[in-house]
């Protein structure tokens, strides 16, 4: 009960009767006499109320909505606020904040207002993004003649959208690097994929992977000048480091599974094992001069700090 507010209540009551006649149960009548609370009548409950807004506007609520009611001399209202939400009508901005008043008698929308908090920038598949500064994404291209795909960056402070590059070859993945001066791509063709470096401000791309590595699969900027890559060969996978200042690749780690994805902090890798079907699959640590220690079955491990991984796990039902 929030303290100086009106609270609307459904009573529920509990009555214990005591060697009462089966027969004469239907003849039984109670009346509740309210002391500390006043009763009302509403033609609709929050519900039915609920359910009407979300048809009228056709909004698809992810939130749960602030629902009060007030009010005003004898009337009374509902008062719906709904945060981050999907305007279904709206293209161009569909994520919005949305308020609406509804005369809780006759189910009339008295008012509403919806606040736009969200702006169309493109069509196309998200891949990276720098907080307040750089969104990357890729656009998929049919003509009539070919089909390509195109690699974007957005500028969220100016508005200004760049193209950066162009692939008859599918652009399984983009980054940038923690200094925005490269961006790290690898693109699929086929039975191979290969791994680029965008260098940034004029754009120019160039191979990175050589003959030898030919199925580059994940990637992870460890700072500005290092980019780590697995490529996966068989059964084993290959952790490899780029050097982009010496323009060389060495091989950091031949390891004895197939990396499903990984993540770096320093000196410390977490490696996730590609296994069957399950979404479970074995985590492990490897740490520099040491082998690699199972820690769990999960997915989506990350470091958290120093000390500390974060993880998901799917337990099974009713656990």
């Amino acid at each position: 009960m929030e303290k100086g507010k009106t609270q609307l209540a459904v009573p529920q009551i509990m009555i214990e009767i005591n060697e009462l006649p089966m027969e004469k149960l239907e003849e039984l009548n109670y009346n509740v006499i309210s002391q500390n609370y006043e009763p009302i009548s509403l033609k609709f409950n929050r519900n039915q109320i609920l359910n009407k807004i979300y048809s009228q506007f056709k909004i698809s609520p992810n939130t749960i909505p602030s629902v009060d009611l007030t009010k005003r001399k004898d009337q009374l209202f509902w008062n719906i606020s709904f945060s981050n939400i999907f305007d279904k009508e709206n293209y161009n901005s569909p994520l919005i904040n949305f308020n609406v008043i509804v005369d809780a008698q006759t189910g009339e929308v008295l008012d509403s207002e919806k606040e736009d908090i969200s702006t169309y920038i493109d069509d196309g598949t998200l891949l990276d993004y720098i907080p307040h500064s750089c969104l990357l994404y890729k656009r998929q291209h049919n003509d009539k003649e070919q089909t390509y795909e195109s690699l974007w960056c957005y500028d969220i402070e100016t508005g200004d959208k760049e193209k950066l590059y162009t692939s008859k070859s599918k652009i399984q993945t983009a980054l940038f690097s923690p200094n925005n001066e490269s961006i790290s791509l690898i693109e699929v063709d086929e039975n191979k994929a290969d791994l680029y470096i965008i260098k940034k401000p004029d754009n120019t791309a160039y191979k990175v992977t050589s003959v030898n590595y030919l199925h580059p699969k994940l990637m992870k900027w460890k700072d500005e000048n290092t980019l780590y890559f697995i490529d996966n060969s068989g059964t084993k996978s290959t952790l490899l480091a780029y050097d982009i200042e010496n323009n060389n690749i060495e091989v950091k780690y031949n390891l004895n599974i197939v990396v499903d994805d990984f993540d770096v902090l320093g000196n410390k890798f977490l490696f996730t094992e590609n296994q069957d079907e399950s979404l479970n699959k074995t985590i492990y640590l490897k740490e520099e001069g040491m082998e690699l220690e199972e820690l769990d079955k999960g997915f989506k491990a990350k470091f958290f700090n120093e000390n500390y991984i974060i993880y998901l796990k799917k337990c099974r039902k009713g656990r």
